[in-house]
């Protein structure tokens, strides 16, 4: 929870996460959030936070340490392809290195944040270590750059075991100047400090409408009238096509003007509906020890309130959830009976297919391409005329 409302008060769009805790396939604390993981016990995971940022998960790239994820804003030629990868330590490097070999070899474009458990003067470690010399060939033999900035404090630091820096941020030569701002925060209680950047992506290169849904028992109906009177010089009758989508664009604009929306396009995932005001108080308190350096002088204390905090949410949760599911009690059809029958809703991002040639899709207009042809296949534009011959007796 530390870390979401770190990402929400920051205005977080994307979230690379290593080691994130799971719950029936699920990361704790983004639970209604678009996520990429695979497995039951994943290691590394993409959270995207932004509902105007467009992803597709590249199925055949990502593994149960390795989350690959290409993002944009639109416009497929400036995508970017964005890496979670925990190399874990039990496990040799070199599994990890010829696994994001593949990812760079198929994805220019593309930005890596992983736990390399390794150490490298390259990311700004006194000395380095064989696991690091591994991942310093990756990063030669593809002209990556390391966005790890000197002069920040550790990425890892724990009570007992030391502080290094084994969490680094890697970028190609098409993207390296396109981050910024490349930082190391201490705002969690996790041995992994956060490491934050600015990416710049491009603005889609058109208007594109964005879904929205409208709160009709309130509109002004005679300004809507006005206003799709004064857009009818707008329409564009050259071709069945241009004349539709001008038709809909301009009862859009005219729905905009005159009809409250419910929930505006884009923006982000909002917060837990079971959050109250005392889970805000129990949380700036928590927030006002840490500043104070109380985690770290005086531990114990600072444990017992962040118990008491951790206790709150878990009674808030269950709270919520009896007061959901006593609804069907009253409302038998509502949202109860809703999820009964389907089950929580989940948000899942895209993923790349496999078409009938044995090649992956790449982009999220492929992959719908294939579902439509799969599913509802063209027919053909060629007739076919058979002729026979009948006899007719009288």
């Amino acid at each position: 929870m530390q870390l979401r409302d770190f990402c929400a008060a920051s205005a977080i769009d994307i979230v690379l996460i290593q080691e994130p805790i799971t719950h029936d396939r699920k990361i704790y604390g983004f639970e209604n959030c678009r996520q990429v993981l695979v497995g039951d016990q994943a290691g590394a995971a993409v959270i995207l936070l932004s509902n105007d940022i467009q992803a597709i998960e590249l199925a055949d790239m990502s593994s149960q340490h390795v989350a690959v994820v290409k993002i944009s804003r639109g416009l497929q030629a400036e995508a970017i392809t964005v890496v979670s990868a925990y190399f874990k330590y039990n496990v040799p490097t070199q599994h990890f290195t010829e696994k994001l070999r593949t990812v760079l070899t198929g994805e220019t474009r593309t930005l890596i944040g992983a736990d390399v458990n390794g150490h490298s003067q390259m990311w700004h470690c006194p000395t380095g270590n064989s696991r690091g010399l591994q991942t310093e060939e990756l990063i030669e033999d593809f002209d990556l750059s390391v966005a790890n900035m000197p002069g920040q404090m550790n990425t890892y630091a724990r009570e007992g075991m030391g502080a290094s820096n084994i969490d680094i941020t890697m970028l190609t030569p098409q993207v390296r100047d396109m981050v910024s701002d490349w930082m190391v925060s201490d705002v969690t209680d996790s041995d992994h400090n956060v490491i934050t950047f600015n990416l710049s992506l491009h603005q889609r290169a058109s208007q594109v409408m964005l879904p929205c849904r409208f709160d009709v028992r309130k509109a002004d109906w005679c300004k809507f009238a006005h206003c799709l009177s004064r857009l009818k010089p707008t329409v564009d009758g050259s071709t069945i096509d241009a004349q539709a989508r001008t038709i809909i664009g301009a009862i859009r604009s005219a729905a905009v003007a005159s009809i409250p929306q419910i929930r505006k396009p884009g923006g982000r995932t909002g917060r837990q509906p079971w959050w109250n005001d005392e889970l805000t108080a129990l949380k700036r308190n928590l927030c006002k020890l840490r500043r104070q350096g109380k985690h770290t002088t005086d531990r114990p204390a600072y444990n017992e309130v962040r118990n008491q905090y951790l206790y709150k949410i878990r009674a808030a949760k269950a709270a919520a959830w009896r007061n959901f599911s006593s609804d069907i009690n009253t409302n038998p059809w509502g949202k109860a009976f809703c999820w009964a029958k389907r089950g929580p809703k989940t948000r899942s991002v895209p993923s790349t297919m496999v078409g009938e040639n044995g090649v992956h899709t790449s982009t999220i207009g492929q992959t719908a391409e294939l579902l439509l042809s799969t599913f509802f296949p063209r027919e053909e534009n060629t007739l076919t005329f058979r002729s026979s011959r009948n006899m007719v007796s009288q």
